[in-house]
């Protein structure tokens, strides 16, 4: 499965040790910058995109928006702190495919890769064209 993860370098290692911990075989794409994740998600598809919540809620429909035009059924898993209250913006209420708090564990992560909005398969077929792929 492959994963991109955004958020600060400190959390994205317990996001890592996470993500080993419930697959072993997970292809993980750590960054610190939405637009470089952007760029990533341009030239690669990916099954889900775990990203700190701050960083889609300070402009949530453009964030939500730049993740699904590249890759129309890709997921995305908010990471929040257990002790923050906050609302999700309607604009990408019902669009994620998860939530996980902090501190990260390979439980919360396998619980929310295994219950993805968008099964792998489907994910990346809204990506490629299969056609494309078949030799002349």
């Amino acid at each position: 499965m492959k994963l991109i993860t955004i958020h600060d370098e400190e959390v994205l290692k317990e996001i890592e040790t996470a993500i080993n911990k419930a697959d072993r075989n997970a292809d993980i794409h750590p960054f610190t910058q939405i637009e470089d994740a952007l760029e990533f998600l341009k030239r690669e598809p990916a099954d889900a995109v775990i990203v700190d919540y701050k960083l889609m809620i300070f402009e949530p429909e453009n964030a939500f928006k730049a993740f699904t035009d590249i890759q129309a059924n890709v997921n995305i898993i908010l990471i929040m702190s257990f002790n923050t209250q906050v609302d999700i913006p309607r604009e990408i209420d019902g669009k994620v495919s998860g939530i996980i708090y902090r501190p990260v564990s390979g439980h919360d992560i396998r619980r929310e890769l295994d219950n993805l909005r968008y099964k792998a398969a489907e994910s990346m077929h809204e990506y490629f064209d299969p056609e494309s792929l078949k030799q002349n």
